[in-house]
């Protein structure tokens, strides 16, 4: 066999350099949203909700099959606290980056529409584990 891979921490460094690069400077995501650290944080709640979800779907399931009805809300009861999680930060988020918009409806649409362009296009690295800026 080989000698280990290790990985040096300028590469570590680097990669999380291109992440951070991916997601600020070249994406379409608008201000407030590129700079706001809430954002971000439940951005990555809600892709860790996602993950969670599908997880304890499987282990439901998996737990249906093998012990019956018995233990079937355990992972039910994971999934709902991490999906609220994810929703109580979710509307901490808008409402601090909702401030930064006009008020009245088309300050609203403006907002709702700024706040779907952030999310379609943070989703994905947040997903990944990508860090703002």
């Amino acid at each position: 066999m080989g000698a280990p891979v290790t990985t040096r921490p300028a590469q570590c460094s680097a990669r999380r350099a291109a992440d951070t690069q991916q997601v600020t400077t070249a994406s379409p995501i608008a201000e407030p949203f590129r700079s706001d650290p809430a954002f971000w944080h439940s951005l990555r709640a809600g892709a860790l909700a996602l993950v969670v979800v599908l997880v304890c779907a499987l282990a439901g399931v998996a737990l249906a099959l093998t012990t019956g009805g018995a233990l079937l809300l355990l992972p039910a009861g994971v999934a709902v606290l991490a999906t609220a999680r994810a929703g109580v930060l979710a509307v901490s988020s808008s409402r601090t980056s909702r401030a930064g918009f006009p008020a009245g409806p088309e300050g609203r649409r403006a907002w709702r529409d700024a706040e779907r362009q952030a999310v379609a296009h943070g989703f994905v690295p947040a997903l990944r584990g990508a860090r703002q800026g």
